[in-house]
């Protein structure tokens, strides 16, 4: 779907990893993180299908979870990498069931025909 604010996201998103390119230290591993980060969250904006945005956004959970383990600080970096996977589990596995509603319902995933007009 490409309307204005996902356009406008993936704009913010380039730019801002683009500036933590020009602006903090090079390192081959960080750089390799940030651009799978990137990856992930474009795909997360530009996709079509329910399924696909639902792995896309778990997918960008990954490089976060590197880069908190990575670049935090030694007691809070192990508590907060726990947190954020419980909290994926707890609030992405509704989503999916309700993805797998929707699709035994409507079979198909298509975010296309979740979108109403006025």
């Amino acid at each position: 779907m490409w309307d204005e604010i996902g356009i406008m996201i993936i704009y913010i998103t380039v730019f801002v990893l683009y500036a933590r390119f020009l602006l903090a230290p090079h390192t081959t591993s960080a750089n390799l993180r940030l651009i799978a980060l990137l990856l992930c969250s474009i795909n997360v904006f530009c996709s079509y299908n329910s399924i696909l945005l639902y792995f896309a956004y778990e997918a960008s959970l990954i490089p976060i979870l590197f880069i908190i383990i990575k670049w935090g600080t030694y007691p809070e970096r192990s508590v907060s990498s726990i947190i954020l996977l419980i909290y994926t589990v707890v609030f992405t596995l509704p989503f999916i069931f309700n993805l797998l509603i929707l699709f035994s319902n409507n079979a198909r995933f298509s975010l296309a025909h979740f979108h109403t007009r006025d």
